[in-house]
């Protein structure tokens, strides 16, 4: 690292013989030594030593050591209010590295479909996605999920609580889950935030505040927890489920689970889960009709469905 006083502009290459200009040092990086500003990681957008537009404050050491001060790299924060980021907050946002953690590049957007709102999909088969066919800033369309893609907001699934990429400080759901991603088999460094939810058995169902309906965590397998869905089906108890396209044990109403009957077919029921009474009891608190009985799904032992007694 070397001082100011040379004639090398900031982000140009420089050496302790071509040294920078006042206002940038010379650090050495792994790509070769450069010129960079100098910042303050703890100064507010702004203020004296924080980083101009589309730059953060990248932390340095010297033998291992931190130094209590950092220099102004291309790139922005992810994770944080987008006018804190670097970014333009009135058309950009900071999209997370794929590769690296708490790294980001700051990215157009003049979308304006909300977390949770369907995106992607050209909708009046303009041959272009229209404003408010793609995410608002902050926000990326994620598929795979659900029957039709979404805007989601990216977190960190290595993050602990204290962490500005944790999904509760990205959402401020009180809970909710950071979905792992990857491309082509290799995980990304950022994940979607998923709403996540307590499902109150025999009592209030819990709201979801982007995500619909809230889904007892037995449905997805034993020992998974619950979860917001979108687009839930509205079948009736005794519905049957294959003709609206559905199978053995997959949702088919806010609180019903279709089920292969045998004879009668796969037939939409509402469940019960183990951890809210027994199964094989009458008058389970998820059975809506006290005179059903929460046959156990064969093959599961937490979860059943509210059945007339045989």
């Amino acid at each position: 690292m070397t001082s100011a006083g040379g004639t090398t502009a900031t982000g140009g290459a420089c050496s302790s013989s071509a040294g920078c200009l006042d206002g940038a040092t010379c650090i050495a990086l792994a790509s070769g030594s450069v010129c960079l500003a100098l910042c303050d990681a703890e100064a507010a957008v702004g203020a004296s030593g924080s980083c101009p537009a589309h730059s953060r404050c990248a932390s340095l050491a010297v033998d291992g050591a931190p130094l209590d001060y950092g220099a102004c790299v291309p790139g922005c924060v992810p994770y944080v209010p987008v006018a804190e980021s670097g970014c333009n907050p009135a058309s950009e946002w900071c999209v997370p590295d794929s590769d690296v953690p708490d790294e980001g590049k700051c990215f157009t957007s003049t979308g304006t479909s909300a977390e949770g709102g369907v995106c992607g999909v050209d909708v009046n088969n303009s041959g272009a996605l229209e404003p408010a066919e793609r995410c608002a800033p902050g926000l990326f369309c994620m598929s795979g999920f659900d029957a039709s893609p979404r805007c989601v907001l990216p977190c960190d699934p290595d993050a602990t609580t204290d962490d500005a990429g944790h999904c509760t400080n990205v959402s401020g759901y009180e809970v909710c889950q950071c979905l792992g991603l990857t491309s082509g088999g290799a995980p990304l460094a950022f994940g979607a935030v998923i709403e996540g939810c307590v499902y109150q058995h025999g009592g209030p169902r819990a709201a979801c505040q982007h995500w619909g309906t809230c889904v007892a965590g037995e449905l997805s397998g034993a020992g998974a927890t619950d979860r917001c869905q979108l687009d839930v089906p509205a079948l009736a108890p005794g519905d049957d489920c294959t003709s609206a396209g559905l199978g053995n044990l997959e949702l088919c109403a806010p609180f019903g689970v279709c089920l292969d009957t045998g004879a009668s077919g796969v037939l939409c029921s509402y469940y019960c889960a183990a951890s809210a009474g027994a199964l094989g009891s009458t008058a389970h608190p998820d059975c809506h009709d006290d005179s059903e009985e929460c046959f156990g799904v064969p093959g599961r032992d937490d979860l059943g469905a509210c059945l007339p007694p045989l």
